[in-house]
């Protein structure tokens, strides 16, 4: 009897210390009710910056728009309206074709036809210019004026193929073209250079510096003997397009970018500069054994002394 009134007792004593025990584990009920405010200024706070950033979007949405509409309109007034009026195809000015709504294309097709003797003899003419589309000839046709001078004579019946012919290249007669300065569209106006021997043309100018020599053509890929025949007439070549290296000061990797100086060569040249001094003259790389005389006139026009 006495131990099961001592077990009570320590039993009502352990239940009267639970709540101090355990105070500090439990959050109060002003502990909750700070906490869930601060729970909710947060939300609160990420609402707020959610819907500021919606509205930055949305007024960054609306400048682009503005500006958009701002350049079409710039646009638009820069572009002429069209005006019809009566014209002959023979006489009219480019400012009058411009005035008609052609554009620069189309009015250089017709006067390369009408340079070269080409005439427009009565209004079905025009309409043979194949860069004129039909819709565009039906608006112009009722315009069209031409005096019965002209339109004695039919449109011969392959004047249109001489047209298109025009349009894309112009003649090559006394046509003089420098190596060194032309760009890829210069260059396809030479007989049998195209868009693909152009392009080879202009990268192999980069790597060499320039062109020296029109026999240098011959070193890209598949350009023979017979394409070069074909246009030595219409070309020609000023020194003044060549970059030349500074061989007393270059390294052996500037060296070995000229497509005629292999990495070993580059790095026997320096190594003897190293050793003996700066060349006195472009010959002297001849001392280096790794630099044969064929080498040295190859790779001379484009190295310098200073």
């Amino acid at each position: 009897m006495i131990a099961l009134i001592v077990l009570i007792a320590l039993a009502f004593l352990v239940m009267s210390l639970v709540p101090y025990l355990f105070e500090s584990s439990f959050p109060n009920q002003k502990e909750l009710d700070r906490r869930m405010a601060d729970l909710v200024q947060r939300s609160d706070s990420l609402a707020l910056q959610k819907e500021a950033e919606f509205h930055q979007k949305k007024a960054a949405n609306s400048k682009y728009k503005k500006s958009k509409n701002s350049s079409s309109s710039k646009a638009n007034r820069e572009q002429p309206p069209i005006r019809y009026f009566e014209f002959n195809p023979n006489t009219s000015s480019e400012d009058d074709w411009k005035k008609l709504g052609l554009n620069k294309g189309q009015i250089k097709t017709i006067k390369n036809y009408l340079a070269k003797g080409g005439e427009f003899h009565k209004p079905e003419d025009l309409a043979k210019i194949y860069s004129i589309s039909k819709e565009q000839y039906e608006d112009l046709r009722p315009y069209i004026q031409i005096p019965k001078a002209n339109s004695e004579h039919s449109f011969k019946k392959d004047d249109w193929l001489e047209i298109e012919k025009l349009s894309k290249e112009e003649t090559t007669k006394n046509f003089n073209l420098d190596l060194n300065t032309a760009d890829t569209v210069s260059l396809k106006k030479l007989k049998g250079i195209g868009s693909y021997f152009s392009k080879k043309i202009i990268e192999y100018r980069d790597e060499l510096g320039g062109f020296h020599s029109k026999e240098q053509l011959l070193e890209i890929w598949n350009f023979d003997e017979e394409k070069l025949e074909g246009i030595k007439g219409n070309i020609f070549l000023t020194e003044a397009g060549l970059s030349r290296i500074r061989i007393n000061h270059c390294t052996a990797e500037e060296l070995h970018k000229h497509p005629y100086i292999k990495w070993n060569q580059a790095k026997a040249l320096i190594a003897y500069r190293v050793q003996h001094g700066a060349f006195n003259e472009v010959e002297d790389m001849k001392k280096c054994h790794l630099i044969s005389e064929e080498l040295c006139q190859k790779i001379k026009p484009y190295l310098e002394i200073d």
